[in-house]
């Protein structure tokens, strides 16, 4: 070969893993890989070459950080030159001319936590990238050792040599290249391939561009769907939207670059839509009309910008403004009221009219209270707006009003009033409202439980109010569902986005034969929808457990279904998902508890698996939804068996079902998770009884502190922002009296101590013989931080095994981008130390 590439400079790559085992080195050699190149550098004008090829090894020509090449796969570098990966055995790769550059890919799969050294011996220049991140750089010719510790993952990974033939008179080169492993980390744990084919990890769920929002045009010939994607650095999401045509599913126009693109409405009479961007604090609304191909600002720069909507008639919006109130200011500040304790009681939201020519603007409301548009009349005379009134003298301690506004009288008028009133919508010819609240709604008109039974009011229901005769009907009081949103989109019909069951689904309400019919979307769980205001088209979000989430199209008139974008195709095409299956069970007590279960992607039923049982078990299901922040395919791709129940109380499932969770706490859904998780082990012989965790978050995460204080069959628990004691949430949380004005209806610390005190964790602390995990954010307002510093300081005294992790700066949800991905490392290292015996992962993250 040497001989017939005589002016060729020949790579001969020494690829190995070694391994440390049993006091030897064991060595694992690569002898096919992916090349691409070589690819032609040119010399800048004035440039010195030996110091430009210093620095092009450094300079990111082309962004690498995403790739996962395949063998034939394409790369478009310039007009010119495109070119495509090959899988060479090594003794074949070469260089043509002085200057080139190629690139070197390699996979490495691991099915555990592996801690490495990674060692590469060359005289040319290199580029190391592991994961899309360089890791070294060699910038000078000649003999060097590079080394680098690696800490890798379960899952694949890609190690990409960027490489520079600096050579001058050899016409061969050597690379040496090793990864030095010492125990506990074998041979086996290994394996090396030219395929992207992968399972799903934590970078999909956080790096991929994901879909927003969709809506659709007047007509139902266009939509627009909202894109938002990591940037480079992370710190932030770019967010853009794209137009569809609706008939043949293709792209139209791209609206991306320079700004952040939030809210997205269409016009109900033309081809024109609104939208919103913002800078800072400031917002600028912008109309966009198609037929004129023109973009224009409708206001500028608007300060505290809360949101739009569009007059049904098309001559203007409804905008609200929000006026931050500065009486926190100060170093002491006196309490008025209970909800004084929220950062924003005392701000207010303001209502503006927004003519659409001419762009004049009149001021709707005023003064010391704080009002929210709620629907505007169809022929747009009227708006409905909203003021909540809070009081502690009667649960849930607050009153909602629902006032009308004649837009040319200025005159208002208290239409609605009640406890738990929600969202409504005028029907399409203006006589009747379309009302969402809680079954106790209208001198309790919805209730549907036993008697002497507490309702969950948590459980949305649907009403029909006249606004002629002031009688209102429950439609939903024998619908199961929970109602989630509504589109009465005419005379005769109704749609709803539920929670039914652990799925979300669409139901059409006939509205003169009252019924219901499910319409078959072809997911699980239904995102949301948007319906065109003329025509029978629509636009919808939806995913499945196992199916990414993407955006389709929708014919009311015949049903059908059709897929219109997936932003995330190419990702999920190299990606293997597990399957999952439902598996209910009937408890003692007689009820059917709902669960599923989800399996590993390379799932062998003649092997052993560790098992993590989830739940939150309060007042939602756990929906079988995609994604989430607790993503049961990563957990999946991490060689766990995943089993989800839904302990009873949650809502979807019928009033009588819902109502079992008000002055529960814990209660039957703790003995439901022990009992569930007994027999889902005796009915899956595939799961290791003994290396079973199990986790739950918030009202799951008290869960799992009750759940391990009255059993000792699991192997470990994770408790995240779980609540240790009734009585400091009650108090102490943000929301926690008015989340227990319905979960523990009428029941106080001081006329229930059997819940407060008995139902809490932290008074059987002394039972807990589990490890346990206590995961929280510093700044979490809704479950304070101190519910794991309580447990966690019992826990210490009592000598037991604890960890307490504190997320700095995050609340409830762990949401800033690197936060999130070590918290999500961390419970699978977590268990990984207890259901796999493999501590050195935890141990690595908390040195």
């Amino acid at each position: 070969m040497l001989n017939k590439f005589l002016k060729s400079f020949c790579v001969i790559l020494f690829f190995s893993i070694n391994v440390l085992a049993s006091g030897k080195i064991e060595t694992v050699n690569i002898n096919d890989i992916l090349v691409l190149g070589p690819i032609e550098s040119k010399t800048p004008v004035f440039g010195e070459e030996e110091k430009y090829y210093s620095e092009l090894i450094k300079f990111e020509n082309v962004d690498v950080s995403e790739w996962m090449p395949a063998e034939n796969e394409e790369m478009q570098f310039d007009k010119n030159t495109k070119l495509k990966w090959t899988k060479k055995n090594i003794d074949e790769l070469e260089f043509t001319e002085k200057g080139n550059t190629i690139y070197l890919a390699a996979y490495v799969n691991v099915d555990r936590f592996v801690k490495a050294n990674l060692k590469i011996e060359t005289e040319n220049l290199i580029n190391i990238y592991y994961d899309g991140s360089s890791i070294e750089t060699k910038t000078e010719s000649g003999e060097k050792e590079i080394s680098k510790e690696l800490l890798i993952e379960n899952g694949k990974h890609i190690i990409l040599l960027k490489i520079i033939n600096n050579s001058k008179d050899k016409n061969e080169f050597e690379i040496e290249m090793s990864l030095n492993i010492s125990e506990p980390f074998i041979k086996d744990n290994i394996e090396i391939s030219t395929s992207p084919v992968r399972v799903t990890a934590i970078r999909e769920l956080l790096d991929n561009p994901k879909l927003g929002n969709v809506s659709i045009s007047v007509d139902g010939k266009t939509a627009a769907v909202q894109i938002s994607k990591r940037t480079k650095a992370k710190d932030k999401d770019e967010k853009w939207f794209e137009l569809y045509n609706i008939s043949d599913g293709k792209l139209i126009k791209t609206y991306r670059g320079g700004m952040s693109v939030n809210q997205v409405s269409w016009s109900p009479v033309e081809n024109k839509f609104v939208y919103s961007t913002n800078s800072g604090d400031n917002s600028t609304i912008w109309i966009n009309d198609l037929d004129k191909n023109t973009n224009e600002p409708l206001l500028v720069d608007i300060k505290n910008f809360s949101g739009f909507e569009w007059s049904p008639e098309g001559s203007f919006l409804i905008c609200t403004v929000t006026e931050n109130s500065d009486k926190r200011k100060g170093d002491l500040f006196k309490y008025e009221k209970v909800q004084d304790r929220w950062p924003y009681a005392n701000d207010k939201n303001y209502l503006y009219k927004v003519e659409l020519n001419g762009g004049t603007i009149t001021r709707l409301t005023a003064g010391d209270v704080s009002c929210d548009l709620t629907v505007i009349s169809p022929d747009g005379r009227k708006i409905i707006f909203t003021q909540t009134e809070y009081d502690v003298k009667e649960r849930p301690y607050q009153n909602i009003k629902h006032f009308m506004l004649d837009l040319e009288t200025m005159q208002h008028e208290l239409i609605l009033e009640g406890n738990f009133l929600g969202n409504v919508y005028f029907s399409p010819d203006g006589n009747k409202l379309l009302v969402e609240g809680g079954s106790s709604l209208f001198n309790n008109l919805g209730v549907n439980v036993p008697e002497g039974t507490f309702p969950s009011d948590f459980d949305t229901q649907a009403y029909i109010y006249d606004l002629v005769t002031k009688q209102a009907e429950a439609i939903t009081k024998d619908f199961d569902p929970e109602i989630g949103s509504s589109y009465w989109i005419n005379d005769n019909e109704i749609y709803f986005n539920t929670t039914d069951k652990s799925c979300g689904h669409l139901y059409k309400y006939n509205v003169t034969q009252k019924t219901y019919s499910l319409i078959d979307l072809k997911n699980d769980v239904l995102d949301q929808i948007s319906f065109s205001a003329k025509g029978n088209k629509a636009v919808f979000t939806a995913s499945s457990s196992n199916v990414p989430k993407k955006a389709y199209t929708f014919d009311l008139a015949t049903n059908e279904v059709k897929l219109l974008s997936f932003p995330e195709a190419e990702q999920y095409s190299k990606i293997k998902l597990g399957e999952v299956k439902d598996w209910n069970f009937v408890s003692e007590a007689g009820r059917e508890v709902e669960g599923r279960v989800y399996y590993p992607p390379t799932f062998d039923a003649n092997k052993k698996y560790p098992a993590i049982v989830y739940y939150y078990g309060g007042t939602g299901p756990v929906e079988k939804s995609f994604e989430g922040r607790y993503p049961f395919n990563v957990y999946t791709a991490n060689g766990y068996v995943i089993y989800v129940l839904q302990p009873t109380g949650a809502n979807g499932y019928g009033q009588k079902n819902s109502a079992v969770d008000v002055n529960d706490w814990g209660k039957v859904t703790a003995a439901e998770v022990i009992e569930g998780t007994k027999k889902f082990l005796e009915a899956h012989s595939f799961v290791d009884a003994k290396r079973v965790g199990c986790m739950g978050a918030s009202y799951g995460g008290f869960l799992t502190q009750n759940v391990i204080t009255k059993t000792d069959i699991f192997a470990a628990a994770i408790s995240h922002a779980g609540i240790s004691t009734l009585t400091s949430y009650w108090g102490e949380g943000f929301w926690g009296m008015w989340f227990n004005a319905v979960a523990a209806a009428e029941s106080f610390p001081w006329n229930r101590k059997d819940i407060y005190v008995d139902h809490s964790p932290i008074y059987s602390a002394d039972k807990i013989t589990t490890p346990l995990l206590l995961l929280h954010g510093n700044s979490d307002p809704n479950v304070p931080l101190g519910e794991s510093w309580t447990m966690y300081t019992a826990l210490k005294v009592l000598g037991k095994d604890v960890e307490l992790i504190e997320v700095d700066k995050q609340e409830h949800w762990i949401m800033q981008y690197n936060k999130r991905i070590k918290w999500t490392k961390t419970i699978l290292a977590y268990f990984d130390k207890y259901l796999k015996n493999q501590p050195e992962w935890f141990d690595s993250l908390y040195k």
